[in-house]
């Protein structure tokens, strides 16, 4: 009974890490379904540890937060004051499947699809939380 319990115990702790198998960077094109002088084709970075991910469609300065759920769906948001003090809000919406993640940017400006590929497995303990 001994030997069972450590075993047991092993199980249940990587079955509680089975949620966080995807976590790693993302890398991968951002481009406009209608191009523009607002939508310009870019690369984004998308860095997920297990149900919360940060992405940065521009690999600059602004940066979406937002979760995933357990069917791998992401969902995110940032709003900014934009011109006139007005509300400008850039959404995502993607879906991690193996080990790439597609989806849709959409500002009020511009509608870009997103397409990333895993380029870097693991962040470590809640990087995303603190």
């Amino acid at each position: 009974m001994r030997r069972t319990l450590p075993a047991l115990l092993l199980a249940a702790t990587l079955a509680g890490c089975g949620g966080n198998t995807s976590s790693g960077r993302y890398v991968g094109d951002v481009t406009p379904e209608a191009a523009g002088r607002a939508c310009e084709a870019t690369r984004g970075l998308l860095q997920l540890d297990g149900t919360h991910f940060l992405f940065t469609p521009a690999e600059g300065v602004i940066v979406i937060q937002g979760t995933r759920d357990q069917s791998g769906a992401l969902h995110g948001s940032a709003t900014f004051s934009g011109a006139s003090h007005q509300a400008f809000v850039m959404s995502f919406q993607g879906k991690l499947t193996g080990e790439t993640i597609s989806g849709e940017l959409v500002t009020p400006r511009c509608r870009s699809r997103v397409a990333l590929a895993l380029i870097q497995r693991g962040l470590g303990e809640d990087v995303l939380r603190n």
